[in-house]
């Protein structure tokens, strides 16, 4: 099992809900890129691969879905979490590699879900 600090990449379309993150993601340790579009996550995707992807479900143009859908083509095995604050979680059909995490969440259960993720990725 690798030591480094986790890497997640999250992908917003608003500044103020990327930026928290970062600050609370860095605050638990976390190395985080933060991008405003699908477009832009999956340009720096094809340079690197994070540990996690958090995303956004309602975004112009690239949504969340077709967020998944492309992080699942090419890489199957990087964990995704799907963020939605206007649809109940329960009600949404999403791959069962995908976790939800309706907003406003609570921090700590944030940063538990991404680390278990990560740890489970890291074990197999």
């Amino acid at each position: 099992m690798t030591s480094a600090a986790p890497v997640v990449f999250v992908v917003d379309d608003e500044e103020p809900v990327r930026l928290s993150l970062r600050v609370l993601l860095r605050a638990e340790g976390f190395v985080v890129e933060a991008f405003g579009s699908g477009a832009e996550l999956l340009a720096a995707i094809s340079r690197t691969t994070p540990d996690c992807v958090l995303t956004d479900l309602h975004m112009p143009g690239m949504d969340g879905r077709d967020v998944i859908a492309e992080l699942e083509r090419r890489h199957a095995r990087i964990p995704i979490v799907l963020m939605t604050g206007r649809d109940d979680p329960g009600q949404l059909a999403i791959s069962e590699r995908v976790r939800l995490i309706a907003k406003p969440f609570d921090a700590d259960v944030l940063v538990a879900l991404l680390r278990s993720l990560v740890d489970a990725a890291r074990r197999s």
